[in-house]
């Protein structure tokens, strides 16, 4: 199960919410700088093991700066996709790319959270979340809201970092994220608080094995779960 977290669910949110406030204009620095530049490749492979069916509907939880969205487009033909994220900057940063500002047909911004999905029972073919999961006060209440919200058969899709699991690579991890990540932060002038939230949103989330007994327990069936870079990435796809 998730570890608990110290603030209450309100709290948490209208932190997290000031956080992304302050690194809105870093954000997609911030994501090639963590994942050592591996972040698009790790997008692409996520919603290629999802297999969406042409003229999907996706939903696209905690859009940020809009690459999950991105991909969707690029991989499935015919898609709409509906960006979703309680934070006002990142979404206008989002909107504002002009390959999503091109697509005003197919492409909608809703400011919104992840726990009261402000959608209609069945409505989307899938939902994508790229390192956003972590950051919803209530992760197993955000599952259930989006297996309302998928239509049966849908597709949940889970791109997040997590803590690895053996000794050597915690290690490692640690060390990567108390000292080395701050310092580059610090040089290219970043936000230092966010990389120590960072470190404690990732401790305080699920293992990749515990995220999937949590989409299971929700009623999901894994359809696809895999490690990436040591152990600190994982990718777990569920199908509704």
């Amino acid at each position: 199960m998730q570890k608990s977290d110290t603030g209450s669910s309100n709290e948490k949110r209208e932190y997290v919410q000031a956080l992304f406030v302050k690194i809105a204009p870093r954000y997609d620095f911030m994501n090639w700088l963590l994942s050592l530049g591996r972040d698009q490749a790790w997008r692409r492979k996520a919603i290629r093991n999802a297999r969406f069916q042409s003229g999907s509907k996706i939903l696209d939880l905690g859009i940020g700066t809009g690459d999950m969205a991105l991909e969707v487009f690029r991989q499935v033909d015919g898609s709409r996709v509906i960006g979703l994220d309680n934070c006002v900057q990142l979404l206008a940063l989002g909107r504002d790319k002009p390959e999503l500002r091109n697509r005003k047909s197919s492409f909608q911004a809703v400011l919104g959270n992840g726990g009261s999905l402000p959608f209609q029972t069945n409505t989307f073919d899938g939902v994508v979340a790229g390192f956003s999961i972590r950051n919803v006060p209530d992760p197993q209440r955000a599952f259930r809201e989006i297996s309302r919200v998928l239509r049966p058969g849908g597709r949940i899709v889970i791109l997040d970092m997590v803590e690895p699991q053996t000794f050597f690579f915690n290690r490692l991890f640690r060390f990567y994220f108390k000292f080395i990540i701050p310092l580059l932060g610090r040089v290219f002038g970043s936000d230092p608080e966010a990389y120590v939230y960072l470190l404690h949103s990732i401790e305080n989330f699920y293992t990749s094995e515990t995220l999937r007994v949590a989409l299971q327990t929700t009623g999901f069936a894994i359809q696809f779960s895999r490690d990436m870079m040591f152990g600190t990435v994982t990718i777990c796809i569920g199908k509704k």
